[in-house]
């Protein structure tokens, strides 16, 4: 029986789908209003300890799962790839479960929310009203739009009421030796993912001895696979460097 490796590619982007050559699942996020972005990592853990619990069923090698996603997708993936047990971004119906991932990649995926607060200047929606939730669907359309991206909203305040918070949700702050290897793919101008945030998480993981790469493109915006992906330089790039740290990990 051969069994092959899984890669969980968690929204709002898929991962090269049309070249893969394992197996992959998209564990889709349940997108509710009131949920936190420390929250939402639970799902994906639910993912893949229900990938563990079922890979005999589907021929997969539950020492072989790799997390990956975009923007977002990447910031959760390697949360929880890097806090695999930790109590408060676990659920309870998963904990003791193995949980920990054979590897982890991230396209812009933000590694420090208080870097991400202050690029993107978020102090300047202190004090803006926010839609209550339940409305009809064009109050939740205008809401969805003027609150994308809105730390405050995700997190349950802004950064100097909720300083803790903002350290919880970040991936740096769970950097460990024991975290797994990792790619970090990027864009220099990205204005959302200062590429210095994830330069610093490339530095906190090698300093503790883990395998880590991090690819930063030149003038290259955030999400820059998503437009014309098949002639974008940089798109096929990161298509390449996928595909051979993938084939490194399985």
């Amino acid at each position: 029986v051969t069994v092959a490796p899984v890669r969980e590619c968690l929204h709002p982007r898929p991962l090269c789908h049309e070249r893969s050559k394992s197996a992959f699942i998209h564990p889709l996020k349940l997108v509710v209003s009131c949920a936190k972005s420390y929250e939402m990592v639970g799902d994906v853990k639910r993912a893949v300890a229900w990938m563990k619990a079922n890979a005999a069923l589907y021929g997969v090698d539950p020492e072989r799962i790799i997390l990956a996603g975009g923007s977002a997708g990447g910031h959760l993936a390697l949360l929880a790839a890097y806090a695999p047990d930790h109590p408060r971004l676990t659920p309870r119906d998963v904990q003791g479960c193995d949980l920990s991932v054979r590897a982890v990649v991230s396209y812009y995926g933000p590694p420090d929310l208080r870097a991400v607060y202050e690029r993107t200047a978020q102090t300047r929606v202190i004090g803006l009203p926010k839609v209550e939730i339940g409305l009809p669907g064009s109050a939740t359309a205008k809401k969805t739009m003027r609150d994308a991206g809105r730390l405050d909203i995700l997190l349950g305040g802004h950064l100097h009421e909720v300083p803790a918070i903002y350290d919880l949700a970040s991936p740096v702050a769970h950097v460990h030796a024991g975290c797994p290897p990792t790619l970090l793919i990027q864009g220099d101008l990205d204005c959302i993912t200062p590429p210095e945030a994830a330069c610093e998480l490339h530095r906190r993981l090698t300093e503790c001895g883990v395998p880590a790469i991090n690819i930063i493109y030149p003038r290259t915006q955030h999400a820059f696979d998503l437009l014309l992906p098949h002639v974008s330089p940089p798109a096929q790039a990161a298509l390449y460097e996928v595909e051979r740290f993938l084939a490194l990990m399985i």
